[in-house]
């Protein structure tokens, strides 16, 4: 990446939009049926944690799609010539709920642009971040970490995580399949093909299957510290989550975790027993 073309993508730090949503009941009972929650109570009027991305969905016209699915990067989104993209994690501060009924505001903005060298080539690391409100409330702080990386070589394989067998706490074992990421890509509106395209997903981009959604596995560990936030009468202040490596379809998955000293750690596990997710909670009283 030349001087030039660095300079040109700062510039777009600093950069925000807007957008507004109503937080209705369908998501909120969509999503409870991928999960497999048997009913939903009209009493439950808050947004679950991690729910929130069943909202503030961007909606581009057919022509507006890349090749791999996404928007093109355009007016928000910075040019980054790079052409695959990855979730690489994130954090999530939940300052109050979300409930039925309300009008959030999502404010979005671009962070930091890091350029990167790693061993597959050039890598452009985006920082965004969102705030929610309600009126002047602010309910939610989320950064998103996102990572562009260069078209697949030829003799590019997949960065090899080591299994790991620590002591946990808390499970909970999940098997994704193509069905549950058609329903989870449906109510977020995402249209990437590495989540249900199979041969895009192999020969283009260089995946072993087709791809877990990063949100879905953060979500699938917010439902695991929905749990332990009961046993613990606490309530979860914040997450800090990373992607050490894609998970993907077609095996048992586990989520776990483990209560050290005061701190919380959960994680994922692929099928074959790789800590693919590592996470930080943080609970209030």
């Amino acid at each position: 990446m030349t001087n030039r073309e660095l300079e040109i993508l700062k510039e777009y730090i600093g950069n925000s939009v807007e957008i507004y949503d109503l937080i209705t009941e369908y998501p909120i009972k969509a999503m409870s049926a991928v999960l497999d929650y048997n009913h939903i109570s009209k009493k439950d009027l808050q947004v679950p944690e991690g729910w929130h991305w069943l909202y503030f969905l961007e909606t581009p016209l057919q022509n507006e799609l890349g090749s791999d699915g996404h928007k093109r990067r355009e007016s928000f989104v910075p040019p980054i010539s790079l052409p695959r993209r990855m979730y690489a994690g994130g954090s999530l501060t939940f300052l109050a709920p979300m409930t039925l009924g309300d009008k959030i505001k999502k404010v979005s903005t671009i962070k930091n642009i890091e350029p990167k060298v790693g061993s597959t080539g050039n890598l452009v690391f985006l920082t965004v971040e969102h705030s929610y409100f309600k009126g002047e409330k602010k309910l939610l702080i989320e950064i998103q970490n996102l990572v562009f990386r260069e078209e697949k070589k030829s003799d590019e394989n997949p960065k090899e995580v080591k299994n790991s067998s620590e002591k946990f706490h808390y499970e909970k074992s999940w098997r994704p399949t193509p069905e549950m990421l058609f329903r989870y890509s449906s109510l977020t509106f995402n249209t990437h093909r590495i989540h249900y395209d199979y041969p895009y997903a192999t020969q283009e981009e260089g995946y072993k299957n087709i791809v877990i959604h990063g949100p879905l596995l953060a979500t699938l560990i917010l439902d695991l510290i929905k749990d332990v936030a009961k046993d613990e009468a606490k309530k979860l202040f914040s997450l800090t989550y990373r992607i050490n490596s894609p998970v993907y379809i077609g095996g048992n998955i586990r989520v776990q975790g483990l209560k050290d000293e005061e701190q919380f750690k959960f994680w994922v596990k692929d099928s074959d027993g790789k800590k693919s997710l590592s996470s930080i909670a943080v609970f209030k009283d």
